[in-house]
């Protein structure tokens, strides 16, 4: 079938069958983008006034958002090619600053998402250790706290400086959950039992006062958020995203740009002779 499209627009194509889609020439025969091998849902950047599409039950919907960087083959298999974003959600942005040595905190997660990094703000005054200190990431449940992950990385926390630390991929957390995170130093950073890491594990941070709420804040030595402060922290997240949302770069062939115009501004697309994996894709 035939679909009317705007040259430059970004479409989501959904099949049901194995299936090629191809870009319609004024001049030439139609020019291929992608040949698909599995049901599931592609997206092609339109080159021309319409797309040909060998399955007569596709469906087509054009997508609105800008692209990740991230390049497919023409040929796709798998039922699409799994998107990533990286998005943020940040702590103790508001209230009132100060400086605080706490065992950790806790805070309720606005977001979905395999936990990458973060970024803790040290303290603006004197008083330091000079040991390194890891992270843990716990979930508060009924049953308590259940362990997360460990950062890959250890920090000697610095003053009036963002103190970065990374966790390793699988750090899942769900929206909505409180999650906990500890510091520790070398003795108690392999306990997943819930203990705090002590006098040479605590964090050092520029703080941000907040409204009491139960459950959240900077963690006393027993493990409770009994301060209503909360770090000046970043924390970024990898997470997928719906495919029909991004637009994604496919190899295409010069040829494509013979019938637009040169009299008026154009989208500018790379050429490629190949392109990398999706599993190599830089993101």
């Amino acid at each position: 079938m035939r679909i009317p499209t705007t040259p430059g627009e970004t479409y989501a194509v959904t099949v049901t069958v194995p299936c090629t889609v191809s870009a319609v020439m004024s001049k030439s025969s139609p020019l291929l983008l992608i040949t698909i091998e599995e049901p599931g849902q592609y997206l092609v950047v339109a080159p021309t006034a319409e797309l040909y599409i060998t399955d007569d039950s596709a469906l087509v919907t054009r997508s609105f958002r800008s692209a990740p960087v991230c390049m497919s083959l023409r040929s796709a298999a798998g039922g699409g090619v799994d998107v990533t974003e990286e998005t943020e959600q940040t702590l103790g942005r508001d209230g009132r600053e100060d400086n605080l040595n706490s065992a950790g905190f806790s805070f309720v997660a606005a977001q979905s998402g395999s936990l990458k990094t973060v970024s803790i703000q040290g303290r603006s005054s004197m008083e330091f250790h000079h040991n390194p200190v890891w992270l843990k990431v716990w979930k508060k449940t009924e049953a308590g706290q259940t362990f997360l992950g460990l950062s890959a990385n250890s920090v000697v926390q610095e003053n009036n400086l963002a103190n970065v630390w990374t966790m390793p991929e699988n750090t899942y957390i769900p929206v909505g959950a409180v999650i906990t995170i500890t510091t520790h130093g070398e003795g108690t950073k392999d306990e997943e039992t819930y203990l705090m890491g002590g006098e040479e594990g605590r964090l050092l941070a520029r703080v941000a006062a907040i409204t009491p709420q139960e459950g959240i804040g900077c963690l006393n030595d027993g493990g409770l958020p009994l301060w209503n402060y909360l770090p000046v922290c970043t924390l970024s997240f990898i997470q997928k995203v719906s495919l029909s949302q991004y637009a994604r770069i496919l190899p295409v062939s010069p040829e494509a740009f013979a019938a637009l115009s040169s009299k008026r501004p154009q989208t500018l697309y790379f050429i490629m002779e190949s392109a990398p994996t999706p599993e190599s894709a830089p993101l």
